[in-house]
């Protein structure tokens, strides 16, 4: 007679309390798309396709955030869909290379501080024309000199700035070649002028 809840009561109250609790971050992760597309004029299908190939690149490991970025851009500058579409693909297919370069060295045993930010910069370096070729020449005698991924990055980084000329590469290979320390071959860089 005092008992004012029976056993499936409490297992029910328990129950939707913890939907409840729950329900906020369920929903909030389909709202990170609304939130990202709320200020865009794109039609609900286009809004789709985008995050079709968004969730796809999730699947595949690759870290979204640097598509959410471009896509803010994108929606900021009012780019049309097309286009957009084609720019979060093709980061897609950067970000893929550059995450297949990167696990490669670091599968041979190359050392690295922070994984993601080695796949972000040579993502980077790739959408900017930076050849594979010229990232591989530095990056092992990098590896030969046991120095880290972003070491290489830093001269690859480097070279691009420099336009990828002939005489910097040199210069870098050199360098590398002669064991210099990276403030050293950014030195005879600079003095090359």
């Amino acid at each position: 007679m005092y008992k004012l809840f029976s056993n499936k009561s409490i297992f029910i109250i328990l129950f939707f309390s913890f939907y409840i609790c729950i329900k906020p971050s369920i929903v909030g992760s389909n709202n990170n798309y609304d939130e990202l597309f709320k200020n865009s004029n794109f039609k609900k299908t286009e809004i789709q396709q985008i995050i079709s190939l968004l969730e796809n690149a999730e699947k595949e490991g690759i870290n979204t955030e640097l598509l959410k970025n471009r896509i803010r851009e994108g929606i900021a500058k009012q780019v049309k869909f097309k286009k957009l579409y084609k720019v979060i693909n093709e980061k897609i297919n950067y970000i893929k290379s550059a995450n297949e370069l990167i696990d490669y060295y670091i599968k041979l045993g190359m050392k690295y501080n922070n994984r993601n930010y080695c796949i972000e910069s040579l993502s980077i370096l790739l959408e900017k024309n930076f050849s594979k070729t010229d990232f591989t020449a530095i990056t092992n005698l990098v590896f030969l000199r046991r120095m880290k991924l972003e070491d290489a990055l830093i001269l690859c980084k480097l070279l691009e700035s420099k336009k990828s000329n002939k005489e910097t590469k040199d210069i870098i290979l050199y360098g590398l070649l002669e064991e210099l320390k990276i403030d050293e071959i950014k030195s005879r860089i600079e003095n090359k002028k």
